[in-house]
């Protein structure tokens, strides 16, 4: 892939240029070799489009290995079913001084949803998708802006895609019981206050869990199934989850962006048509 990559350090308040590549497989190489050195790293890529004016801009960040975490792999203390396989985990987190950064780092076996005090922090689709019998990715995300000084609440959405959803299971035959899958969680929430102090809140069974909520079913390939009568209810203290046997790394490359500018709108005066087979009906 042809294009433009910068990869920059932390260096003091800023950023520091360490590569620019103009091949996007090439920078990805100098950045495994920066996983080596530092804690993490920004990526910039710029996209040439036609004649050779930039189409596309991503500036992500990169979380790279860093030290361990205490965090455990949790899941709701019930079973999944074709009715519902979404788990929601949840906790509340008192701030009791003026922080100076919040990071929040998620993994789940499955994809998911985050969000800090009702915010969404993740992206589309996190954290992407990995053989899923062997790796996950773990995704780090600045949550200094949404948490405030007092109670704040955290909170995590996650459904089998691209852990144990239909079509994982056809390609993957080895990713095997139970059947339906468990959802699981793992996160850290690190704290670093303005004394210097820090702290860290990671998943465990304090965190309250349960296949509950409006949506009772999500995948890529089957779509999602909403029912909007249902609320978050019977949530209980998570249990531990040993299903995921593999290594949790670091997220590579950008993420999946959600093209919103190329969502299909209705138009004044224009007829809609569904094709079913050879029926067509007009709405």
């Amino acid at each position: 892939l042809i294009g433009r990559m910068e990869v920059s350090v932390p260096d003091g308040d800023g950023w520091r240029k360490v590569a620019v590549k103009n091949r996007v497989n090439e920078a990805y190489r100098a950045e495994v070799e920066l996983a080596e050195t530092v804690a993490s790293a920004k990526v910039r890529l710029d996209f040439p489009g036609e004649k050779n004016q930039v189409n596309r801009l991503e500036i992500y960040e990169v979380e790279l290995p860093g030290g361990g975490s205490a965090a455990e792999w949790i899941r709701p203390d019930a079973e999944s079913s074709a009715e519902a396989n979404v788990a929601v985990f949840r906790r509340t987190v008192d701030v009791k001084k003026d922080l100076k950064r919040a990071e929040w780092r998620v993994t789940a076996l499955g994809a998911f949803e985050a969000k800090v005090n009702g915010t969404l922090v993740s992206r589309f689709l996190d954290p992407g998708f990995t053989q899923p019998e062997k790796t996950r990715y773990e995704v780090a995300y600045d949550v200094t802006a949404q948490l405030k000084r007092g109670e704040n609440a955290l909170e995590a959405a996650v459904a089998p895609t691209w852990w144990r959803c239909r079509m994982t299971r056809r390609a993957y035959p080895k990713v095997g019981p139970p059947n339906p899958p468990n959802a699981a969680l793992r996160a850290t929430l690190g704290l670093e206050y303005a004394d210097g102090s820090r702290e860290e809140i990671a998943t465990d069974g304090s965190w309250l869990s349960a296949y509950t909520g409006p949506v009772t079913d999500a995948g890529i390939y089957d779509g999602e199934r909403y029912d909007a009568r249902k609320g978050v209810e019977g949530l209980a203290a998570s249990v531990p989850c040993d299903d995921f046997k593999g290594e949790v790394l670091p997220r590579r490359g950008p993420p999946i962006l959600l093209r919103e500018d190329l969502v299909l709108k209705p138009v004044s005066g224009i007829s809609t048509f569904v094709v079913v087979g050879m029926m067509v009906s007009h709405l």
